[in-house]
């Protein structure tokens, strides 16, 4: 699924009207990376192991 359609499928939330291409491109595409919006595998482990330690 692109970026486009996950946007049709939210875009009767109010604030996703205000942003522009970029940040809607930003907010809906997943990215491996560092930076706010990314997944990285620090973010992958934390959520393995709360997971984990949860089960």
């Amino acid at each position: 699924m692109s970026w486009m359609n996950t946007y049709k499928a939210w875009r009767d939330f109010r604030e996703l009207w205000q942003m522009t291409e970029w940040q809607l491109k930003d907010a809906f595409y997943a990215q491996l990376g560092p930076g706010r919006n990314r997944v990285n595998i620090y973010t992958v482990r934390k959520v393995t192991e709360g997971l984990a330690r949860y089960i």
